[in-house]
C-alpha cells in the first residue's frame, strides 16, 4: 500500500514515515497541500494522511480541491491529523467525508490500527 504524508512538521513526516515503512507500507510525503497535490498527480496514493492545519494550503482545502476536482479519488481513504480535537472542528470537515480524524499525538499502535482498519475494509469489499 502507498500511503502518503501531508504534514508541516518535518519531525511529524520523519515519525510517520518511519512508523508506516517499518510496518511495510511504501511512503511519500509533501510539506503542505500545494506539495501534497503535486505528490498525487505523480501517484495515486492508496491512503492520505493529512494534518488539518498548514502553511500556503491547510487540509481542509486539499481536500476540498480532490473532492471537487479528482472524482477518481473518491474511494481513497483519506485520514486528517491534527491538534484540533474539539467536535466542533471535526464537524467543520465532515462534508468533506474524511476517512477518519486522528487526534495529535498520533500514538504509533493507534495509526497502525487506523490503517489496518482500512486495509482490512478495503480488501473485504466494505470500505
Amino acid at each position: 500500500m502507498h500511503v502518503l504524508i501531508v504534514d508541516d512538521e518535518e519531525l511529524v513526516r520523519g515519525f510517520l514515515t518511519s512508523v508506516l515503512a517499518s510496518a511495510g507500507y511504501e511512503v511519500a510525503a509533501a510539506a503542505d497541500g500545494v506539495e501534497g497535490l503535486a505528490e498525487i498527480s505523480r501517484r495515486c496514493p492508496d491512503i492520505i494522511l493529512c494534518d488539518r492545519l498548514m502553511p500556503r494550503m491547510s487540509g481542509h482545502e486539499m481536500l476540498e480541491i480532490i473532492r471537487r476536482d479528482w472524482r477518481s479519488l473518491d474511494e481513497v481513504p483519506f485520514l486528517f491529523l491534527s491538534v484540533l480535537s474539539d467536535q466542533r472542528d471535526f464537524d467543520t470537515v465532515s462534508d468533506l467525508r474524511p476517512t477518519s480524524y486522528l487526534t495529535k499525538p498520533i500514538r504509533k499502535n493507534e495509526l497502525l490500527q487506523a490503517l489496518a482498519g482500512i486495509v482490512g475494509a478495503a480488501r473485504s469489499g466494505t470500505a
